[in-house]
C-alpha cells in the first residue's frame, strides 16, 4: 500500500487556514459547515484542495462528515490526500457537552474565547494522518490581532486519544479526525479498530 502523504510546512499550513477562513466567513448560508480536502503535491491532474458546504442538523448529533469524506475518496486516491479539515461560525465545540479541554484548546484561544460573542467567531481546522491538527481562529472585530496557528498532537497522551475516539459518535471535529486517520490505515491501525467497533455498536443499537 503506498505511503500515507505528509502535510506541508507551516507557512503553507498558514495559508490554507487563511483561505479555509475567508471561504466560509463570505458564505451567507446559515447552518453549514466547509469540509475541505487536501491534495499532496506533485499530482498536477488533480487541485491542490477542495471543499463542501455540508449542512448540519442541530437536531440530531450524526453529521454527514465521514460521507463528505467518502466522496473525496472516490475522486482522488486515498494515497494523493493527505488531511482534511473544517471551517465554521461560531463555537461548534460548545454544540456537545462533556467535551474535553484537549478537545476544546484546538479550537479556540483564551484571548478571543474569553472577550467575544462565539457565535462571531470563524475557526478553521485542519486534521492530517499522522493525528496533528492545526487551528486559526479570526474575529472581524480583532483584525489587528494576527493570532498564532494552534498545533496540537492528539496522540500526546493516551487520555488525549481516548477523548477524541469517545467523542466520535457525538462531534463534527471527532469525525474529520477519525476520517484524517483513515488516510493512513497502516500507521493508525489501532485507532481504527477502536473507531470501527464504535461504528458497528451503533448500527446495531439502530436508531
Amino acid at each position: 500500500m503506498p505511503t500515507a502523504q505528509h502535510p506541508p510546512g507551516a507557512a503553507a499550513i498558514d495559508a490554507i487556514l487563511t483561505t479555509m477562513m475567508a471561504k466560509r466567513s463570505t458564505d451567507p448560508t446559515p447552518g453549514i459547515i466547509h469540509f475541505w480536502g487536501f491534495v499532496a503535491p506533485g499530482h498536477p491532474e488533480t487541485p491542490d484542495m477542495t471543499w463542501a458546504a455540508i449542512p448540519l442538523d442541530p437536531a440530531t448529533k450524526q453529521f454527514p462528515i465521514l460521507d463528505a469524506a467518502d466522496v473525496l475518496l472516490r475522486r482522488f486516491p486515498r494515497h494523493h490526500l493527505w488531511g482534511y479539515g473544517l471551517a465554521y461560525l461560531g463555537d461548534i465545540y460548545a454544540a456537545t457537552s462533556g467535551v474535553p479541554h484537549e478537545v476544546v484548546r484546538a479550537a479556540r484561544t483564551a484571548r478571543l474565547y474569553e472577550r467575544l460573542d462565539t457565535e462571531t467567531l470563524c475557526t478553521a481546522t485542519i486534521f492530517d494522518a499522522r493525528a496533528h491538527t492545526y487551528t486559526a481562529v479570526t474575529h472581524p472585530h480583532l483584525s489587528e490581532y494576527e493570532l498564532p496557528t494552534l498545533v496540537t498532537n492528539t496522540r500526546e497522551t493516551t487520555d488525549t486519544t481516548d477523548a477524541w475516539i469517545e467523542l466520535f459518535d457525538q462531534n463534527t471535529a471527532a469525525q474529520a479526525w477519525a476520517a484524517a486517520l483513515a488516510l493512513d490505515p497502516d500507521g493508525n491501525h489501532a485507532d481504527i479498530a477502536r473507531l470501527t467497533s464504535i461504528s458497528r455498536q451503533e448500527a446495531d443499537a439502530g436508531p
